[in-house]
């Protein structure tokens, strides 16, 4: 549950189903320099932005990203991380050698798909 105004902090422990070293992406959005609706806001909810005002609001929509490796001890994996109050952490745990999506696509699924935009176009 959270209290507004309160910071948290503690460790994180995820669990891992599996075994190969894993990546830890994380994205944070801060109160404020990271937050485009607490910036639109503070402009005075403007609906017909200047060039400025649109640059302003894009470089606070992009949260701050990391990457880290860390070693997994009994099936999971620990860090601290300490969270302002009102502050987002979103956390992507995936093995190193994984992409997040599938690169790959078979020729079967492929088939499908040109046969369903060909339908789609008629």
């Amino acid at each position: 549950m959270e209290v507004p105004g309160v910071a948290w902090a503690g460790p994180l422990v995820i669990p891992l189903a599996d075994q190969r070293p894993p990546l830890v992406l994380t994205a944070r959005i801060k109160p404020g320099a990271d937050s485009c609706y607490e910036t639109w806001v503070a402009m005075g909810a403007p609906h017909n932005l200047s060039v400025s005002e649109e640059a302003l609001l894009r470089a606070h929509a992009t949260p701050a990203w990391t990457q880290q490796r860390i070693t997994s001890q009994a099936g999971s994996i620990a860090w601290d991380e300490h969270l302002e109050p009102g502050a987002i952490l979103f956390v992507e745990v995936r093995p190193v050698d994984v992409a997040a999506l599938p690169r790959d696509v078979d020729a079967k699924s492929l088939a499908v798909w040109d046969a369903q935009m060909v339908a789609k176009s008629h």
